[in-house]
């Protein structure tokens, strides 16, 4: 069920890439004074709103893929609730990098946000997906983070679970959107853009049609990958620390006060970032994930969106 027409919902949605910068333009965006940005990021709810279509399509993985998004959002009073504190932004948006290559998001949002503006940012797909490699082996228990790279050409969960390979059919996944939207209403940004933010965001608030000359208060990169450089300090200051987990469980009060410290939340950042570094892939390992999924997709993106993307190729 829909919701009333009096309900304000979103004009604006970040629909992908996950691992390409969605973070960073999702919290650029929020700072705008004329940008609301739910403080939910990956609500996902135009994929996993109509639970009877998934577990009919997906029989034997809908625990699966549902249970790993454990934070989307299925119901509408759960959705318009991101909303509530809007007041009056001209721009109302949220961000969920599932959208991209989601089953059922692009019919879900054509039904219910058909006007809506998305942005769409890419990275190149063999570094996206060793970030998220990267990211998941960081951050969470699930056993891909304890599989080595080269297990993505024989073990299915690596197909099964959709942020990981299937995200990098940009081609099949952006015709998709395209196939029931105008190309007006989806602006495609790369991943390398990133290195000159204020540049880059002026250009999505002109996208916007807010200021373009705002400029965001803070732009330094967001939800960053890598290995642990020291895993002991890993285990004090990293996400899966047993610290923070500790807190969480049993002071969320506490620990949600510390966490949103402004200045605690720098020093943190600043510290898990000098711990990382990045992961370091064999060149021929690179090539053969290439070749393997993505050679023919780049090719067609290419002359889809008319740009030379030559430096995403391994020969």
């Amino acid at each position: 069920m829909s919701p009333g027409p009096e309900r304000r919902l979103p004009n604006f949605l970040i629909i992908g890439a996950g691992k390409s910068g969605t973070t960073s333009l999702h919290e650029y965006c929020a700072q705008h004074p004329e940008i609301f940005m739910s403080n939910n990021k990956e609500p996902n709810f135009f994929e996993y709103m109509n639970l009877e279509s998934i577990r009919d399509a997906y029989p034997d993985k809908y625990a699966y893929n549902y249970n790993y998004y454990a934070q989307s959002i299925n119901s509408w009073s759960d959705y318009l609730a991101l909303f509530e504190a809007v007041k009056n932004e001209k721009i109302i948006g949220e961000s969920s990098s599932g959208y991209i290559n989601g089953a059922f998001a692009s019919s879900n949002i054509k039904e219910h946000l058909p006007n809506a503006k998305m942005l769409l940012i890419l990275r190149d797909p063999v570094d996206r997906l060793i970030s998220r490699w990267s990211h998941i082996r960081q951050e969470t228990e699930h056993p891909i983070g304890k599989m080595p790279l080269e297990s993505v050409f024989t073990e299915s969960v690596w197909l099964e679970r959709k942020d990981l390979v299937s995200m990098g059919y940009y081609y099949t996944n952006i015709q998709r959107f395209l196939d029931k939207f105008s190309k007006d209403q989806l602006m495609i940004v790369f991943f390398e853009e990133l290195k000159s933010p204020a540049e880059l965001m002026k250009k999505i608030f002109r996208f916007l049609d807010v200021d373009e000359n705002y400029i965001p208060g803070t732009l330094k990169a967001f939800n960053i990958s890598g290995e642990a450089k020291s895993r002991t300090l890993d285990q004090i200051i990293g996400k899966k620390s047993p610290v923070f987990k500790f807190l969480r469980n049993n002071f969320p009060i506490l620990y949600t006060r510390i966490l949103k410290n402004t200045l605690f939340e720098k020093l943190l950042y600043a510290l898990r970032k000098r711990n990382l570094e990045k992961v370091n892939v064999p060149y021929e390992l690179r090539k053969k994930i290439y070749s393997t999924f993505y050679a023919e997709e780049i090719h067609k993106l290419e002359k889809l969106i008319d740009r030379d993307l030559s430096h995403w190729k391994y020969s």
